[in-house]
Parts: C-alpha cells; sequence; structure tokens
C-alpha cells in the first residue's frame, strides 16, 4: 500500500497559499496573457487539492481546481476538477529526492 501523502518529502512542502502575477510568453518571446494569480495547495483525506484563481484586468476571475491521488510512494496522479477547458488533464507528478517534483 502507498504511503500517505503527508508523509511524502515534497509535497508536504508546498501546503499554503501563493499569490503573484503570470505573464505567459509564446515560443517568440511575445507575452501572450498576464493575470494576478492565487494558488491554493493543501492535503485533505490523503488527496492533494489545488485551486488556482486567476484575476485579469478586464475583471474575469477564472478558478480551475484539480485533486491528486496517490498512486506510488512518490507520485500523484492530477486531474481537473470541473474545469470544462481542462476535462481530459491527468498529469502524473514524482518526487525526486527532498525538493524536486516534476510533472508529467
Amino acid at each position: 500500500m502507498p504511503k500517505q501523502l503527508g508523509d511524502f518529502q515534497v509535497f508536504p512542502k508546498h501546503i499554503g497559499t501563493w499569490s503573484g502575477y503570470w505573464i505567459r510568453m509564446d515560443a517568440n518571446a511575445q507575452e501572450t496573457e498576464r493575470f494576478e494569480a492565487e494558488i491554493i495547495q493543501k492535503i485533505v483525506d490523503n488527496q492533494w487539492l489545488q485551486t488556482n484563481t486567476y484575476h485579469y484586468a478586464d475583471g474575469r476571475i477564472v478558478t480551475n481546481s484539480f485533486v491528486g491521488k496517490v498512486i506510488s510512494n512518490d507520485e500523484i496522479e492530477i486531474e481537473a476538477v470541473d474545469v470544462p477547458a481542462w476535462e481530459n488533464f491527468t498529469t502524473i507528478a514524482r518526487e525526486h529526492g527532498d525538493s524536486i517534483i516534476i510533472f508529467n
């Protein structure tokens, strides 16, 4: 049986709220999008819960929610929850050492 998410080395270090500004760029280093974001990450009932809220200059607010389930002793599978634009999104996040998470 895989270990509890709270006993992982890296994911528990990311619990909390991050706020900041994002600027998305295209392959030619041209700005495509800019917004203020708040990312809330927590562990509840051995699941990774993440809510991303984006605030745009035109007043739009977009919220995306994700849930991650433990699939091994160093991996969680993350899926979007009720986000039509991300309806087929799934990724595997794996810890490496005590400070790195790689998403595939």
